[in-house]
């Protein structure tokens, strides 16, 4: 067996979304050294390719989105949000975890799959989604095992879900399966509590001089850097100036309403003065009805006087109240932009940095080894592009790591109602490895998707049965309840054993095609005598549904960002394949 080793500088910490939460840059660049890395460069049973590695990161991004924390065995990859906002000291985490029937053998999938989960979590483009991607990655490898370090920066809630055995990633790939927990440490931006990437902290001085010692010295990377650090100090300039918007408009509603008591106040006082005035003249009056009525308004217009005071002393409350608010917030913008300011400093100076390093490296190499440079970085390319074609690659869609996995029928009834069962055999020695516990298999379709085996099945229903004719023409109960079209589902078995993973709720037209693209489901479902074609995600939640029926015995056909199926008059429609809105009609 081959190995490779990868050399690289960690450079940063990433900042996160969720309840508020960034990824503190600053975390992972302040704890930044070299790390090397041993990749598997052999040849693979079964190769695992960008496709792959987008869909495994998205769906740990959906999973992490519905707050589903539930764990399969024969799950490959999990995602888990440790928040405590009760708690103020230390980082909040997302931790993914790399299980033991994970096949990853090289550090960029690991990236790469990272990459696809920043993407789909936190809405970056696809540079910052890589860069970020590889602080996690060197961040975790340099403090692999450290209890100690995690223990003094995480909080108590994230240390709960850590192992010591676990945490961080090992620099060998056969210490990934099943011994990975990679943190990703989150904070909240204080100013307004919105979620960014603070990528002003990656460019530390400790992680650059770092870079620095590297061959080339990093420029290219350290540019890219600068450019992320621009636009975060874009980002947080507009953020400061609509703070300071915010806060002239909240000091001219606080001086009007100062300017409003004021008037109340001069207003109560004059009542005060008629309220004293009623009094004396009640108590001129001779005894009688007269002064007694004369004394109840005297008391009476004491008492709406009153209530007006403790109403203005009310609003002075809220008033100081808001001053304080305001005040507070003023505090936090000057911090910024004193933030602002040194971050500027800190691109300056880098961008002067860059420019040496960059003079330098041309002053000091010789047309000879600059002509070198240029060939190993084209080798470089050209072996990356190889290493692509080798993902692309693959075997025969029902083979995965040399196994056959087969969708045995066992009985087919009327109208296209089966009785399956699913196998896992051994195509070279002729034996049938597994079988599946699983036995209402309706579907004869089945399709791989990175969660497992998807199949329609179905599900009991209370009665008596279905009665159904055999291909021989024997009449027969289906099942205890027996495939009803009102009752099929979809079913994700698990590639070990074939048990059932989980199910959907929404019924499935017994006879459709079952296509998995990313993490995407195609299947028919019918509605009131009429079909249509649906797509639905890796745990079965309906994403969107054709606004127009198809013909039930449609293939499907995919280009690009669109599909093909026909309609029930027999035109090909044309659909998109997120929102299977109708594009175009061809007529045959």
């Amino acid at each position: 067996m081959r190995k490779a080793v990868t050399k690289v500088v960690f450079i940063v910490w990433l900042w996160v979304v969720g309840y508020g939460l960034e990824v503190d840059k600053k975390e992972l660049a302040d704890n930044a050294r070299r790390v090397d890395f041993v990749n598997y460069t052999g040849p693979y049973t079964r190769p695992q390719g960008m496709d792959d590695l987008r869909v495994i990161g998205e769906t740990l991004a959906l999973l992490r989105q519905t707050n589903r924390q539930i764990f399969y065995p024969d799950m490959k990859y999990s995602i888990l949000r440790a928040v405590d906002e009760r708690q103020t000291n230390g980082f909040d985490a997302d931790i993914v975890e790399i299980h033991t029937n994970a096949r990853i053998f090289h550090v960029r999938y690991i990236q790469a799959l990272l990459s696809f989960y920043l993407a789909k979590t936190f809405a970056y483009d696809k540079a910052e989604n890589d860069t970020i991607a590889w602080f996690i990655v060197y961040y975790n490898a340099v403090h692999r095992g450290d209890w100690t370090f995690f223990q003094s920066r995480y909080k108590s809630v994230v240390m709960g879900f850590l192992s010591r055995q676990k945490v961080g990633l090992a620099r060998r790939y056969t210490d990934w399966p099943g011994k990975t927990q990679i943190v990703i440490p989150l904070s909240q931006n204080p100013l307004n509590q919105s979620l960014r990437l603070d990528t002003l902290a990656l460019g530390d001085e400790k992680t650059i001089e770092n870079l620095r010692k590297q061959p080339g010295k990093g420029v290219e990377e350290r540019r890219e850097l600068v450019e992320i650090q621009k636009e975060q100090v874009k980002e947080e300039e507009k953020i400061i100036q609509e703070a300071k918007k915010e806060v002239s408009e909240e000091k001219k509603e606080i001086a009007k309403q100062k300017e409003e008591i004021t008037k109340k106040e001069a207003e109560i006082q004059h009542e005060e003065k008629e309220v004293t005035q009623k009094k004396q003249e009640a108590a001129t009056l001779p005894p009688g009805p007269e002064k007694e009525k004369a004394k109840e308004e005297a008391a009476k217009k004491e008492e709406e006087v009153k209530q007006q005071k403790q109403q203005v002393e009310q609003q002075k409350q809220e008033v100081a109240k808001k001053e304080a608010a305001v005040a507070e917030q003023e505090k936090k913008i000057a911090q910024a932009e004193q933030k602002v300011e040194q971050a500027k400093q800190q691109i300056a100076t880098e961008e002067k940095k860059i420019a040496q390093d960059e003079k330098k490296e041309t002053t000091t190499s010789t047309p000879q080894e600059l002509q070198k440079k240029e060939q190993e970085l084209a080798q470089k390319e050209t072996n990356l592009i190889k290493q692509e074609q080798t993902l692309r690659e693959g075997l025969p869609p029902d083979i995965k790591g040399g196994k056959l996995y087969y969708l045995k029928i066992n009985g087919y009834y009327t109208d296209g109602h089966y009785s399956n069962e699913m196998l896992i055999i051994d195509p070279v020695n002729r034996k049938v490895l597994q079988k599946s516990p699983y036995t209402s298999i309706g579907g004869h379709k089945f399709d791989f998707s990175p969660e497992g085996i998807v199949v329609i099945g179905f599900e009991p229903l209370p009665g008596t049965g279905t009665r159904a004719t055999r291909s021989d023409n024997r009449e027969v109960l289906v099942g205890y309840e027996g495939p009803r079209p009102e009752n099929y589902v979809l079913v994700m078995l698990n590639e070990t054993n074939l048990g059932v993973r989980y199910k959907g709720t929404d019924t499935i037209f017994w006879r459709s095609f079952v296509e998995v693209r990313g993490e995407s489901i195609y299947v028919l479902i019918p509605e009131k005598d009429k079909y249509y074609l649906a797509r639905f995600d890796l745990l079965f939640k309906k994403q969107s549904q054709s606004k127009e029926p198809v013909d039930p015995n449609t293939f499907i056909s995919f280009f690009g960002d669109e599909l093909f199926v026909n309609s029930p008059t027999q035109e090909i429609l044309v659909l998109d394949q997120k929102t299977l809105e109708v594009k175009e009609r061809i007529k045959p």
